[in-house]
């Protein structure tokens, strides 16, 4: 780890599982925040919780969804939008 991201936070929707997770993952080893995002939740609490990564559990196209979470990360240094 070089910690390049250190005092970055980092959003990755389509995260649970695939090249969204293992973008979520690289950011996480960089030393980022990672907000980790994914519509199926068990499948994204599964990996997230034992490295402390934050997951939300949400669709990404509901518009309310996505002001409520801009609300309570009102600073994301970097968003990756990996949905399938």
């Amino acid at each position: 780890m070089t910690s390049r991201l250190a005092q970055k936070t980092c959003g990755v929707t389509g995260a649970g599982q695939g090249i969204g997770r293992a973008i979520a993952e690289a950011f996480h080893r960089e030393g980022a925040k990672v907000i980790a995002i994914d519509l199926q939740k068990e499948t994204l609490e599964a990996w997230t919780g034992p490295v402390g990564v934050t997951a939300v559990a949400m669709d990404v196209t509901d518009e309310a969804a996505l002001a409520e979470l801009a609300k309570a990360h009102p600073t994301v240094d970097v968003l990756v939008n990996c949905v399938g």
